[in-house]
């Protein structure tokens, strides 16, 4: 009997010893596992990086390519130039956009650069790299609105490159541009910047028609200034000028299109916002009616 309790308590001893063995094989490889998934994320940072490192100096090469090409052309030449180039950094750009898809997935692009309560806060260095090397490549990060973030070049990076070498109207559409890039203009279906501000672009837009009513870049001046038109008379979904579909305007809308018929009487806007002041009709035959007189008055 004796023998049998002694047997008992020997095997009960070598279970225990194999359990602790096994919980400590488990525990270290858990360790291990750990350790080799730290290693990997940082492994992949480097490796992403150095990816990022190689598609931007290709970018800031082709940049200086085409500024030396820039001093021997004429200003005709060199707006042809700016198109060409326009189109081809527009892939290029795409490419960088692609290489950090994951990075600028909503979740993780704001929980590097935004705390909890949304304040800004420093990156993780690999993360403030990156930035770096957009920025010295002309490059940024470009929050647009509704959790998305974009590449893109800066607002004033083709001003910078071509604004002593092309003809005078391309070189004054790039200032305008470059003016107009440096704020988000509308996100989350509303505009990001005032009305007055609307007001002013339409202005900016008018002037460079005038001035240059043979511009090869007419088409484009003119679809900015009829969209300016209308999001200064109609807003947008979330920054509405009036009640839909009664029209009936919002007290600092009036005040602000009488404040523009005073300061621009002679502007075709000026037109467009009395008809909207005056008018008895619903929205869409409202909208219907500018439309019509801005398609008269641009010729079209």
């Amino acid at each position: 009997m004796k023998t049998s309790y002694a047997l008992l308590a020997m095997c009960l001893l070598i279970l225990v010893s194999c359990k602790e063995e096994t919980t400590t094989v488990k525990s270290l490889q858990g360790k291990n596992d750990i350790d080799s998934s730290a290693t990997d994320i940082v492994s992949k940072s480097k490796k992403s990086a150095e990816e990022l490192k190689v598609l931007l100096s290709l970018f800031t090469e082709k940049k200086h390519k085409i500024q030396e090409k820039l001093k021997s052309l004429s200003p005709e030449q060199a707006n042809k130039l700016y198109e060409s180039y326009l189109a081809e950094n527009t892939e290029e750009v795409m490419k960088v956009q692609n290489h950090e898809g994951h990075l600028l997935e909503t979740n993780n692009y704001f929980s590097y650069f935004y705390n909890d309560k949304g304040e800004s806060i420093t990156p993780p260095d690999s993360i403030a790299v990156k930035k770096d090397l957009l920025n010295k490549a002309g490059l940024e990060f470009w929050e647009i609105g509704e959790g998305y973030t974009d590449i893109r070049t800066q607002a004033d990076f083709y001003l910078l490159i071509f604004e002593n070498y092309v003809t005078n109207d391309y070189r004054d559409f790039l200032r305008i541009n470059a003016e107009e890039d440096k704020v988000l203009y509308s996100a989350d279906g509303g505009l990001a910047v005032s009305f007055n501000e609307v007001g002013k672009r339409i202005l900016n837009w008018e002037k460079f028609i005038h001035k240059y009513p043979n511009s090869t870049l007419l088409d484009r001046a003119t679809e900015m200034y009829t969209s300016y038109q209308l999001n200064y008379l109609f807003g947008e979904d979330n920054t509405p000028t009036m009640e839909y579909p009664d029209t009936k305007l919002y007290p600092e809308n009036i005040a602000e299109f009488n404040n523009f018929i005073s300061q621009n009487p002679d502007s075709f806007t000026s037109k467009l916002v009395k008809i909207v002041l005056e008018t008895t009709k619903n929205y869409d035959a409202l909208k219907a009616e500018i439309m019509a007189e801005q398609t008269k008055y641009n010729g079209k």
